[in-house]
Parts: structure tokens; sequence; C-alpha cells
């Protein structure tokens, strides 16, 4: 399943851009499965207006409404047991998501010591992996909109630092876009990842780390392999100006 890439994008630079584990820990630069909620969206707030019966605590009424950052809504007459609200800034919040494959990006990092949490509340010290989702370029079934291939292009020259065009070895997956400026947390939760068999090589990690590193501080390292490679695509006329 692990795919063979063309000459013209930044993984010929490896001798091997993916590899197989049959680690069952989450790690740096595994390739995962996780629910991603659109982003770009305005989320849903889940309002508990009132119980259906006031004697009852495991049913209750509820509103769906769209989020207002000025405006939490006020906590309900009677208190559901399903939903507790402890904090009025506190809400439900309902995101339309979709599971897609991630890049973990940094593990969970060291344990806390339990002695230090004593008197906390868990959420204070949770623990959650850094992830970054893949998007498919081809225009799926349904509503999958993909990318167009003008754009694509760009992004398989190094035009975005944002932006990181890639093959993925799992069923289905052709050529993806990696979101960097959409990294985000995922829980520690063994539920919350579904671990595939591939994670990326020592050395593919090492580009992906300074990937990361010029789309964070807008540089890129001299003479490294992004500055390496941009080099060789100038010399060979595959930059924008060709495209």
């Amino acid at each position: 399943m692990i795919p063979t890439y063309p000459d013209d994008c930044i993984q010929t630079l490896t001798n091997a851009w993916w590899v197989q584990t049959d680690n069952k820990t989450p790690t740096k630069w595994r390739l995962a499965w996780a629910f991603v909620p659109y982003v770009d969206q305005l989320p849903y707030q889940l309002i508990p207006k009132a119980r259906t019966d006031d004697r009852e605590h495991d049913r209750a009424e509820c509103e769906i409404a769209p989020c207002n950052v000025a405006a939490p809504p006020a906590l309900p007459r009677l208190p559901v047991a399903a939903l507790p609200r402890h904090d009025p800034k506190e809400i439900f919040a309902v995101y339309r998501a979709k599971k897609r494959p991630v890049l973990i990006a940094a593990d969970l990092g060291a344990t806390v010591h339990k002695q230090l949490q004593t008197g906390f509340p868990k959420r204070s010290f949770a623990s959650s992996y850094l992830c970054v989702p893949y998007y498919g370029v081809d225009a799926g079934t349904g509503k999958r909109a993909g990318y167009p291939p003008a754009f694509t292009a760009r992004v398989k020259a190094g035009e975005y630092s944002q932006f990181f065009w890639d093959m993925l070895p799992v069923p289905g997956a052709r050529e993806s876009i990696l979101r960097l400026d959409q990294m985000q947390p995922v829980g520690g939760h063994h539920q919350s990842l579904e671990l595939t068999l591939y994670s990326l090589s020592e050395e593919a990690g090492s580009i992906m780390d300074e990937w990361m590193q010029w789309h964070l501080t807008g540089q890129i390292a001299e003479n490294g392999p992004i500055s390496l490679w941009l080099d060789m695509l100038a010399e060979n006329h595959l930059r924008l100006g060709e495209l």
C-alpha cells in the first residue's frame, strides 16, 4: 500500500517516506484516523431548556442554535443529570465532523506526577495529541469538493507553508493535502484515534519538522532539505512561473 512517488516531489529526497509499524502506541508522525470538525463553519450549541418532567433527571427538552461568544445561554431552570453545566460560560458545542486521516505531530509529552494533580479536576491535566488533518485532492462522490489541479500543483511545488502535498498508504486515498493551519488537539483517550500501520520514516519526520518550523516562523532553514528541494525545482524549471 506504500505509494510510489513521482520525481517532482519532496518525498523523493528520502529513501522511504512511509514505513510500516506494529506499535500499538500513538507516537509522533504516526498516521491515524480521527473525527475532524469543519473549523471554517460556525459551530452550534446544544441548549438544555428544561426537563420533560420535573421529577425526571435523565430527559430534557433541548434546542440547537448557533454559538454566540458574546452571549452564553442561561443555565436551564432545573439541572439535567446527563448534561451538567457547572459554569455559566460553558456550552455544549455541536460540530459537523468527518473521519479523516491525521498525522500525529506531537505525542502526549511527559506524565504529570499524580501528587501534583491532587485536588484539581482531571481536565486540568488531561493529555492530548497534536494532529494535522489530511484532505483528499480528488473530488469524491457526494459533496466532497477536492482541490483544483492548478492549486494542487502549487502546493506540490512548495508555494504555501500551510499546505503539504502527499500520497497516503491507506485504502481509498490517492493524492492528499495536509493542512498545517488546522493542527488541533485530539484527546488521549484510546477511542479518539484509530491507528494505521504506517508512520513517517526518520528522514521524512525530519523534513516535516522543518516544514512545520517554516509554517510557524515563516523562515526556511538554510541548506536544509526544503531549501535544497526548492533549488532543485528552480533548476529544472518547475517553479511557479512554469506551472
